[in-house]
């Protein structure tokens, strides 16, 4: 699956129910089969992502 914003390749959160882009940051989410953006606070996003299950944050895992 890749960002529906900038067409990176998306990292999946262990429940597949999520997914973050590591260029652009933008979080998405499963609706009913369907990927959607999930908007969330700058200041939020670290937090968010913690909760969704990602290990690290997007910042750390971009080399």
């Amino acid at each position: 699956m890749e960002c529906l914003n900038c067409h990176t390749p998306l990292e999946m959160a262990p429940s597949q129910l999520y997914a973050r882009c590591p260029s652009c940051r933008s979080l998405f989410m499963n609706v009913a089969g369907n990927w959607q953006l999930y908007p969330v606070e700058k200041a939020e996003q670290e937090s968010i992502e913690r909760s969704l299950g990602f290990s690290n944050t997007a910042d750390e895992s971009v080399e």
